[in-house]
């Protein structure tokens, strides 16, 4: 498992979402475009992004705050960190979970109760 994931314009976000969440078993991405609308997960990055301001790489000290800030600063996409109770409902991670880093909220939704997305 690579310690950090790195954003290319030609990477699709379904990849991006699928390497988020194998890294993190107990998050997963959801990618909206700036006005909320929802973004096709079979395209690319560069064909969904509204900007292009540089690259990010995702690693497990960053915190779920910063990440969802990132890639709007970068690529003007919203995106939002989520967790999946058994039922299937998803569940945003907003509030507390800002603050926490990714791999500190990974923890903390396996204690909840909540159910890994491998």
């Amino acid at each position: 498992m690579a310690t950090e994931i790195t954003m290319t314009g030609n990477k699709k976000i379904k990849t991006i979402v699928n390497e988020f969440s194998e890294k993190f078993n107990y998050l997963s991405l959801v990618f909206k475009k700036a006005n909320n609308h929802p973004i096709d997960i079979d395209k690319n990055l560069s064909e969904v992004r509204e900007k292009n301001g540089g690259e990010l790489s995702i690693v497990g000290n960053l915190t779920v705050g910063s990440l969802e800030r990132r890639f709007m600063e970068n690529f003007g996409i919203n995106v939002q960190v989520v967790c999946k109770s058994a039922d299937g409902r998803i569940h945003n991670t907003k509030g507390e979970a800002d603050t926490r880093t990714l791999a500190q909220q990974n923890e903390t939704a396996k204690e909840e109760g909540f159910v890994s997305f491998v």
